[in-house]
């Protein structure tokens, strides 16, 4: 399921720089899970693909948005052991992923408008929650909280 196209490994100063050319698609938005185990990738046509670091194996890939994938975050650790990964498009939609589990797709969520442009996700201690605050080109940002029901 490996697609690296090409790999480069060379010294730049005093490290070792590893070059990979992954896809055909240019890439919009990068981010490594809080444990370092993955890096996930969302590009402008809306392929979202998840790479163990260890070795850049190609570990899962969908098509996720209709459009570009703009941002994408991971939870931080958190109390209740969740590992969720969020996306957010051009499209509008909010897409959040359980990492526990195979990536499948938990929810999605269409509040904004316009384009999500930022998301981030955050534990709040004092109220033991996971949360999310996205903005959008409909200039709005929404906050929630995740709950199991």
């Amino acid at each position: 399921m490996n697609e690296i196209y090409d790999h480069f490994k060379y010294h730049h100063g005093n490290s070792e720089v590893e070059k990979y050319l992954v896809q055909d698609y240019q890439i919009r938005c990068i981010k490594c899970s809080s444990d370092g185990r993955y890096l996930a990738c969302g590009d402008q046509a809306g392929c979202l693909r998840i790479y163990e670091l260890n070795n850049f194996e190609l570990e899962f890939e969908m098509k996720a948005h209709d459009q570009e994938i703009l941002c994408l975050d991971f939870s931080p650790e958190n109390d209740q052991k969740l590992n969720f990964l969020a996306t957010g498009s051009r499209d509008r939609l909010l897409h959040i992923y359980d990492a526990n589990k195979d990536f499948n797709i938990l929810t999605t969520l269409d509040d904004h408008t316009s384009s999500i442009s930022s998301l981030k996700i955050f534990y709040d201690k004092s109220i033991k929650k996971l949360g999310i605050v996205s903005c959008g080109a409909d200039k709005s940002m929404i906050i929630r909280y995740y709950n199991k029901s």
